[in-house]
């Protein structure tokens, strides 16, 4: 086998929730090919005991310290930055790291992946952006990307990235639906937005919140019909779910037609959540006096 195959077999390992196998597997390929770096974050990430992590850490400095080059010094002292649990401590390894090749793509991804933590989509945005010009970056710095994008409302970026993502890991969903929910957000291409979400439903067919924000990609193409049948699916997943009880509401007032539906559904909404409480009771009130006039 390849090492992009063994690494590729301890991926499925670890979807099927065999992490032991996963980390046995993820140590052999780095006693064969310490620089397999993918493999090392993979380790440094799944180390959960006190053994675990001073292997790795004695490993990774071994590496770090070695008259190697210096993506390979840099490179390690990053993975090392993951097995720290002090902030503090990340930073002093990313810095070093940063300090002996400002290329290293992996480092930047990490310092992103932390600035991200603390809420500095800003600083991660930069990060990112820097590793993946670096070149060599692993596929988490679009991840990355995408979600620091989308804070900082730089949408054309985030919807670069989102797109790449979806294609780097086309069997996550999370890239389909954040695509899908920004272009609907955009309100320009809903078409579009349905094709991402469709594919976000199909790898998550139960998941509500895709079913919801594909409703309302359908309704912006003036596709009612399937607007409705996709939340009357919503509806039979999770029958108390208030967001779909209100966006089905919001359906058969605006669009079905039926405004005593639309009420029955508003007064369980009201049941279930005093979210919006106010605006929904003066909208229960206005299609009552709808229903009285005849309307």
């Amino acid at each position: 086998m390849t090492e992009d195959s063994d690494f590729g077999r301890a991926l499925e390992l670890l979807a099927q929730k065999q992490t032991d196998e996963a980390k046995d597997a993820l140590r052999r390929l780095v006693a064969r090919d310490p620089e397999h770096w993918a493999a090392q974050l993979k380790l440094a990430r799944l180390a959960a005991s006190p053994e675990e992590k001073e292997s790795l850490r004695g490993s990774l400095a071994h590496l770090a310290d070695s008259p190697r080059s210096a993506d390979v010094r840099a490179n390690a002292l990053a993975i090392l930055s993951v097995l720290e649990e002090n902030a503090e401590a990340k930073d002093a390894l990313l810095a070093k790291a940063l300090s002996i090749d400002e290329g290293s793509s992996l480092a930047h991804t990490l310092k992103g992946a932390l600035e991200e933590e603390r809420g500095r989509s800003d600083r991660a945005l930069d990060d990112y952006m820097a590793a993946l010009a670096a070149g060599g970056a692993p596929h988490e710095a679009w991840f990355g990307l995408a979600r620091a994008a989308i804070a900082e409302h730089r949408l054309k970026l985030a919807e670069k990235a989102l797109a790449v993502s979806e294609r780097l890991a086309p069997e996550d969903p999370r890239w389909s639906y954040d695509l899908g929910t920004l272009l609907l957000s955009e309100g320009k291409r809903p078409a579009r937005a349905v094709t991402a979400l469709e594919r976000a439903r199909k790898l998550q067919p139960r998941d509500v919140d895709t079913l919801l924000n594909l409703g309302a990609a359908y309704l912006a193409c003036g596709k009612t019909r399937r607007a409705l049948k996709v939340l009357e699916e919503a509806r039979r997943i999770d029958p108390d779910d208030p967001d779909t009880l209100y966006n089905l509401a919001v359906f058969y007032a605006d669009h079905g037609g039926d405004r005593k539906k639309a009420i029955r559904l508003f007064k369980e909404y009201l049941e279930k959540t005093d979210s919006n409480r106010l605006r929904v009771e003066n909208w229960i009130r206005e299609l009552e006096e709808e229903v009285r006039d005849g309307g």
